[in-house]
């Protein structure tokens, strides 16, 4: 599944996801993009659309493609015999495939599945290693679960053993094919079928080996997984030990972002109608919590030539100058429907109807000058209302480049958690991408505002869930001004921020994040020889993941590499912000010395220089509060000098005894440090917790030992001067005695 490039294999790193339209199906409401998009992401994989209802000529010039993935609901298709003429070639040209559901295309709408259609569609079957059984076609379609694979299935919801409906009479013909689902049909029959397998060229699973459907009484409940999406799609792509650019962490630590809509910005709180949210948010948030926020602002609310005032802008442009602020337009008139074209605010002059070039390009021009300095213009535009906006308006955004970001409502159920409820972190529309949010924003937990007000706790449910499986989803804080509108509603946001900043997380500016999100979606990946990868990005993606790899990298001989770092089973390799990089793996017994690296971060790190001979480092690093950079490869117990280049200041920190050094300084922004080898540092022994409580003792009885002696002799020196005096007195009588003695 390779194809040759200049720097070796190339990895193909494009999926094709096919549905239908007749099924009620479109290109963001289909069982692909909604259940397998954001495990493919997770793997490193870039997904792409395709109605089958608009023939096969149309789809996408993308590729080779690395595997064509369907799942539909019903066999009939028009135009189905073109389909699986064409489906057939590309399985024969190297492409996998993999069947979720119903195989879609045996018969053309309306029609009985002929002997060619059943011919046609066992030949698909049979490239994929299984053999499909044209007589077994009229059998009972009820059949008895004889067997699972333990290790793929039981993911959230576990699989009802009984009364098994609807199935295609599978067989194994390939040896190298892996059953993973097996049925006795019809029960008692002794005939067994595949339900469900794995095999070199691709995948199959029935549909009542899925998912569960969703809960009929709650409209936002999504479907459960019977089996684990992630492992089975990893095995299925042979991707197992292939890197992955990785959308969640950074520098081995845990993306976190924090983006305010600009809805309520000029509404009155509840302290006093005078106090506005935009106020009360900057007072008790901003400038009190050391995170990057990205702020926006509604231009049509804050600009007094439409219905803002002197006072709203300036209140703005203070917030805009604090330094862990960036700015991004939140609109003119916020369209609540980018299709329909209706605006939320109204009133404003000579702008009633939805214009995209006001609306965007318009309003960040206005906050450019208006509120934003020269030094610092934005160009990042946070969506509005639905999020929806048409093909034509994405392609102007991009050609234009700008960065965009919005929508995707990311919310995990207490009653019935899945990882449905993830959303991918990308939208398609037509031959365009939105980046999407990776939670969903305030209001979607206070029910509009209608209550609870605190509900915003409840998000800590979603970024639990899509860390404690499977490192898969970043903490993205979203909210709005009106978040600080009442109490209940400002406590809970503030309760998430403590939490947030008690995590191990990098926290990056939501810009940073569509820049990486976007550098994702052009990540080429080929591998040079056994253990090393060729890997261009547009230096923005600074993470590689490996899965199950209990490997290390070489650093001598890599390239573009700042270091690795292990966790939960996962290598994470950190990148430098170039766009060629060389990862070189490594036995992890072997023996070598490596030069200063990167272990983890809290702050992304630029202008990186290490001398491996001096034992010196120097780099840039980024936030706010206290950095939180762990080094390795140092001197084991040594005592650093760390200058910081542009305030001139030095702080020491000691390596530990296997060359680890945590750098903790104050940081405001950018931040150039330096570190040099000052002196070896004597580290006691380490003896236990007994062996600690009797040190202590010894200690202490020394020191009762001192304390003793030194009163002994305080004693002394005291009796010592009474005698002295005693004996000068006793002098001075005897002189005197003898001078009368003399005299008479």
């Amino acid at each position: 599944m390779k194809a040759t490039s200049g720097q070796g294999e190339a990895l193909r790193l494009d999926i094709l996801a096919l549905y239908k339209s007749n099924e009620g199906q479109t290109q963001d409401n289909n069982p692909v993009h909604l259940f397998f998009e954001l495990p493919l992401t997770f793997l490193g994989f870039r997904v792409h659309y395709h109605d089958l209802c608009q023939g096969v000529d149309g789809i996408c010039p993308i590729g080779p493609y690395r595997a064509i993935v369907t799942w539909f609901g019903n066999d009939d298709l028009p135009g189905a015999q073109a389909y699986r003429h064409w489906l057939l070639r590309q399985v024969e040209s190297g492409a996998k495939l993999l069947i979720f559901g119903s195989f879609g295309a045996v018969t053309e709408p309306g029609c009985v599945a002929s002997a060619s259609d059943l011919e046609e569609t066992q030949a698909i079957f049979a490239a994929l290693g299984a053999r499909y059984d044209r007589e077994a076609w009229q059998l009972s379609r009820s059949a008895r679960l004889i067997r699972l694979a333990p290790d793929l299935f039981g993911f959230e919801k576990d699989v009802l053993v009984d009364g098994v409906q609807g199935f295609y009479p599978l067989t194994k013909e390939d040896p190298n094919l892996e059953p993973v689902v097996e049925l006795e049909a019809p029960p008692g029959s002794g005939r067994r079928y595949v339900a469900g397998f794995l095999s070199p060229r691709g995948a199959f699973l029935a549909q009542p080996f899925t998912c569960q459907g969703p809960r009929s009484d709650n409209k936002d409940s999504k479907p459960q997984f019977h089996f684990d999406p992630v492992r089975f799609l990893a095995r299925a792509l042979g991707c197992e030990e292939e890197p992955h650019a990785d959308l969640a962490v950074l520098f081995g630590r845990r993306m976190l972002f924090a983006q305010i809509d600009g809805d309520g910005f000029a509404s009155p709180t509840d302290l006093h109608p005078g106090y506005v949210c935009g106020s009360r948010m900057r007072d008790e948030i901003l400038t009190s919590t050391a995170l990057p926020f990205t702020v926006s602002f509604i231009q049509g609310e804050v600009d007094p030539a439409y219905v803002g005032t002197d006072r709203l802008v300036e209140l703005a442009r203070e917030i805009a100058r604090l330094p862990n602020v960036e700015v991004a337009s939140h609109g003119l008139g916020h369209p609540m429907d980018w299709e329909k074209g209706d605006l939320m605010l109204t009133g404003l002059p000579g702008y009633s109807r939805l214009d995209p070039e006001k609306e965007i390009f318009g309003s960040l021009a206005l906050l450019n000058e208006r509120i934003l300095s020269r030094e610092r213009p934005s160009k990042l535009f946070l969506w509005t209302g639905h999020c929806n906006p048409p093909e034509a308006v994405l392609r102007e955004v991009r050609e234009r480049g700008l960065l965009a970001i919005n929508g995707g409502n990311c919310r995990v159920h207490s009653d019935r958690p899945s990882l449905a409820d993830l959303h991918p972190p990308f939208r398609h529309v037509g031959r365009e991408v939105r980046v999407l949010r990776r939670a969903a924003s305030d209001d979607r937990f206070t029910d509009p505002w209608q209550g609870p007000l605190d509900g915003y706790r409840d998000v800590l449910r979603t970024f639990d869930y899509g860390w404690e499986r499977y490192p898969i989803l970043p903490i993205d804080l979203c909210f709005p001004w009106c978040s600080a509108q009442n109490r209940s509603s400002l406590q809970a946001l503030k309760d998430v921020l403590e939490w947030a900043r008690k995590q191990s997380a990098c926290p990056i500016r939501v810009s940073e994040y569509v820049r990486i999100a976007l550098d994702f979606l052009e990540v080429q990946i080929a591998r040079e020889g056994k253990g090393t990868w060729f890997v261009r990005t547009g230096g923005h993606l600074r993470t590689i993941r490996f899965d199950g790899n209990d490997r290390i990298v070489d650093l001598t001989k890599s390239q573009g590499v700042l270091g690795y770092c292990r966790r939960r089973g996962y290598l994470y390799v950190h990148l430098d912000e170039g766009h060629i990089h060389r990862i070189r793996l490594a036995p992890a017994d072997t023996q070598m010395v490596f030069p200063p690296f990167v272990l983890e971060s809290a702050n992304p790190i630029e202008d990186w220089k290490a001398d491996a001979s001096r034992g010196s480092v120097s780099f840039t690093a980024w936030g706010f509060g206290d950095t939180d950079v762990w080094l390795a490869g140092l001197a084991p117990r040594s005592r650093y000098r760390i200058h910081g280049v542009e305030e001139r200041k030095v702080y020491f920190a000691d390596s530990d005894s296997l060359g680890r050094l945590r750098v903790r300084v104050p940081i405001q922004g950018f931040l150039s440090l330096r570190l040099l080898p000052s002196a070896a540092v004597a580290h006691p022994p380490s003896y236990g917790r007994l062996g600690a409580l009797m040190l202590v003792v010894f200690l202490l009885s020394l020191y009762s030992i001192a304390l003793a002696k030194r009163r002994a002799k305080q004693l002394q020196a005291g009796e010592d001067e009474t005698w002295k005096r005693r004996r000068e007195i006793r002098d001075r009588w005897i002189g005197r005695a003898g001078s009368r003695i003399r005299e008479s």
